[in-house]
């Protein structure tokens, strides 16, 4: 039985952690190590984690507090199973997650085989994605897929990654927000073998308070932005033939600071790069079109209004 290592970054979760690390630990027919990185919290994480210290597959690593890319990268660092996946502290895992997304793995020789999720909202079950559909990706598929928005490559979570294929690929720790579809798009510059499963592996809990949940501010746009013109200039280098997608990773990173702060500095100087890109665009959902056609038809100061009536302040 091969060793799966779960990743559990760990900052002020101490209403959700038992729970989260219990669910590793029920994990039936898997070889599993636990490790969780304690990164700097201050409420009571650390005590819940002491709980665990005599069990000899859970690892407590305390750190200073640098964020989720950190803890995560650190995670990686310590990690020694022939897969890992990544467990955020207030979610769960279904317990037969690991055993599932192993026995893909192995049958299909994947790199990364990522399944589906349920959504919870205290302790209630509130949705559950019906995606992806089952299916194999190999070569460029991936790349392809990240650039054109497909759902699973925005999140590291309802999968598990060869640890062998990882190799140095690592979270980006300058980055407050889309650290997690970086990463995965990192993984897809190298061609891997990316399987698609029908069957849940994960228990996401809905957050209010997460930093993914709070607002919008500069850093998150620079962020956001950075990763964006990163991710532009490595396909332009390794995969020039994608070249057009990739200017859809532009347009998509603009209208994400655009969307959400309308009055900041930042604003008006994207909008000509929306416009200079449009042919390039991939609309995502409704309201991508709707504000898509705002910008490139010179109404953009009509969603201005609207998001001001909205919140009744200015970002």
């Amino acid at each position: 039985m091969v060793l799966t290592s779960i990743i559990i970054p760990v900052f002020n979760k101490e209403r959700y952690l038992q729970a989260c690390v219990d669910s590793a630990l029920a994990q039936k027919d898997a070889k599993v190590e636990i490790l969780c990185i304690n990164d700097g919290s201050t409420d009571r994480s650390l005590a819940v984690l002491e709980e665990y210290s005599d069990r000899e597959n859970v690892r407590i690593i305390s750190t200073e507090n640098h964020g989720i890319s950190a803890a995560r990268n650190r995670g990686l660092a310590e990690a020694k199973g022939t897969y890992v996946l990544f467990l955020d502290a207030d979610d769960r895992l279904p317990e037969t997650a690991v055993r599932t997304l192993v026995s893909c793995a192995e049958k299909e020789n994947a790199d990364i085989v990522s399944g589906r999720q349920e959504t919870y909202e205290n302790g209630v079950l509130i949705d559950r994605i019906d995606e992806p559909k089952a299916g194999i990706a190999r070569g460029k598929d991936m790349l392809r897929l990240c650039m054109e928005d497909f759902g699973p490559t925005h999140h590291v979570w309802a999968a598990i990654f060869r640890r062998e294929f990882i190799q140095d690929i690592r979270f980006e720790e300058t980055a407050i927000v889309h650290e997690d579809s970086h990463f995965m798009f990192e993984c897809a510059l190298k061609e891997p073998v990316f399987l698609l499963i029908e069957d849940y592996v994960y228990c996401y809990t809905l957050d209010h308070s997460s930093l993914s949940h709070s607002g919008f501010t500069r850093k998150k746009a620079e962020s956001i932005l950075m990763l964006a013109e990163k991710e532009y200039q490595a396909v332009r280098k390794q995969a020039p033939e994608l070249a057009p997608l990739a200017e859809n990773l532009l347009i998509k990173a603009d209208m994400a600071v655009l969307a959400n702060c309308p009055d900041s500095d930042i604003a008006s100087s994207l909008i000509p790069d929306v416009r200079k890109r449009k042919q390039y665009f991939i609309p995502e959902s409704t309201f991508d079109r709707m504000l898509f056609t705002l910008i490139t038809w010179h109404l953009y100061g009509v969603y201005r209004l609207l998001y001001a009536v909205r919140f009744g302040r200015k970002h």
